[in-house]
């Protein structure tokens, strides 16, 4: 069983508050999370560090955390040196 939180196609600074709410309360629910990044078209520097934070909680509490990117999600991770 697991839960999916599909993020937004624009997933910035600008609306990252929300965007961790809804990742870390499925993460903190206990179950495995699978979160769809597959629409997002834009992404920055603050939504990648809160898909790593939240992969870093999910591995202390014992839960999976499994992303799907998009084509621009990795693109733009690679561009800042994170592999996903």
């Amino acid at each position: 069983m697991s839960r999916e939180v599909k993020l937004e196609n624009e997933c910035f600074i600008g609306n990252i508050t929300e965007t961790a709410s809804l990742v870390l309360d499925a993460v903190r629910g206990g179950i495995d999370v699978f979160v769809n990044c597959a629409d997002v078209e834009r992404i920055d520097t603050a939504a990648i560090q809160m898909i790593l934070a939240a992969r870093k909680e999910a591995e202390a509490m014992g839960v999976a955390l499994t992303l799907e990117p998009s084509d621009k999600v990795k693109d733009f991770a690679s561009s800042i040196g994170v592999s996903l």
